[in-house]
């Protein structure tokens, strides 16, 4: 076995002496409806990539009973990921792979999906594209335009283009204070999510005392420092009685997706990096025993009892820093949470593995993170999950995951 999916276990690729078989298990796949092309599909794509080099060289396409496979000739090449050579992968391949998506775009085909994890390197130093299940078939300057800038198709999201790569190497390789000073420079520029973002309008006249409560709360969200600091923006977009309460991200789009993946009833709730408690509030709404939010700013924590006061609810918030050296972990933990959720957190934490450890100590855990999926899936089953589900993709293209384990 080459590669196994993190996010679903009915997705494997086999080698088998000079061939490889992508496989699909029909009872078991479970991110198929996230996926732009059925395996069927994607076998035609590469087909049609025929003779490209950098493009594996397809073979036969099988429908089984309970399995769909895809078979390509074998490529004697390494994953970018722990390809050693950094010289070659910046002077070599990276500009060989810019060349290969010039010649996709020319037969009118974007990958969909240009990220390290997708491309091997040859012996040459020459790119290798992989994993065509995102790819869209369009015009040669739609195709140009995803495979090089990210641009959508058609309004269908593309997961990554090589500026999107290019933005993910220098992540990984430049200091925290200089991406901080980059990210700051380009929300002054006008660049930065909060510039797509609308003004929170007045309070318009005749508004209900819980429409008030929550203006009141979304004003002191876009002030405080728990969201895009200096910004003037919350981090939550929400309608309430027909009002906009702006933000960077649609509340009820989140929801629908934990709802769908989660039962709250009778539910024991720990929110880490609870900002205006949001998830907390619609898990105690539907039911859920018990909820504890903590967040490590103290003027969101105001602005979150404004909105609990607004659904005529009441549970507990604490301010804690998951780098404090004190043990929290002991005090959260009495909670006795039956579901932790951190999403989008991790990042903000420099304490990595002490954060990862203390969520390896429950069952379920709702969790999204920055990374590509393997490194997240990896430090969710490091911590001793046992099963990793892929429940949607955020917005933003960051992996929403349920994990879980077995006692």
């Amino acid at each position: 076995m080459l590669w196994e999916s993190p996010l679903d276990w009915g997705r494997r690729v086999y080698r088998s002496v000079d061939r490889v078989y992508k496989i699909v298990l029909l009872k078991n796949d479970t991110t198929g409806g996230l996926r732009n092309r059925t395996l069927r599909e994607e076998a035609d794509i590469l087909q049609a990539l025929t003779g490209i080099r950098g493009i594996p060289h397809y073979l036969q396409y099988q429908a089984l009973a309970d399995a769909h496979v895809m078979v390509t000739e074998l490529v004697d090449a390494a994953p970018w990921t722990i390809y050693r050579g950094r010289f070659t992968k910046a002077c070599v391949t990276f500009p060989r792979l810019l060349g290969l998506l010039l010649r996709l775009s020319a037969k009118a085909i974007a990958h969909g999906d240009v990220k390290p994890e997708n491309v091997l390197i040859d012996a040459s130093g020459g790119p290798w594209l992989v994993d065509f299940d995102q790819a869209h078939q369009s015009t040669p300057f739609q195709s140009i335009l995803a495979n090089f800038f990210g641009w959508r198709i058609k309004g269908v999201t593309i997961h990554g283009g090589a500026a999107q790569f290019l933005k993910d190497l220098l992540k990984s390789a430049l200091p925290r204070s200089i991406l901080n000073l980059a990210r700051h420079a380009r929300r002054r520029l006008g660049f930065g999510p909060s510039a797509r973002v609308p003004l929170l309008a007045p309070l318009p006249s005749g508004a209900s005392p819980q429409l008030a409560s929550l203006h009141r709360a979304w004003q002191m969200a876009a002030n405080s420092d728990a969201n895009a600091p200096g910004q003037g923006v919350s981090y939550y977009s929400m309608t309430f009685e027909a009002f906009l309460l702006p933000g960077e991200r649609s509340w009820e789009d989140r929801w629908r997706v934990f709802n769908e993946a989660v039962t709250w009833s009778e539910a024991r709730v720990l929110e880490l990096g609870c900002n205006l408690g949001l998830l907390s509030t619609f898990a105690k709404l539907n039911g859920a025993e018990a909820v504890l939010g903590v967040d490590a700013d103290a003027d969101i924590l105001q602005a979150n009892r404004l909105v609990q006061r607004a659904f005529n609810i009441d549970y507990r918030t604490v301010q804690c820093s998951f780098d404090d050296p004190r043990a929290w972990e002991e005090e959260f933990a009495a909670f006795r949470p039956t579901i932790v959720t951190a999403l989008s957190v991790l990042n903000w934490v420099a304490q990595k593995d002490r954060f990862m450890q203390f969520l390896g100590r429950f069952d379920r855990v709702l969790f999204e993170g920055h990374d590509s999926d393997v490194i997240e899936c990896r430090r969710l089953e490091a911590v001793g999950f046992t099963r990793v589900e892929l429940l949607a993709r955020s917005e933003r293209q960051r992996a929403v995951i349920l994990a879980s384990r077995s006692r």
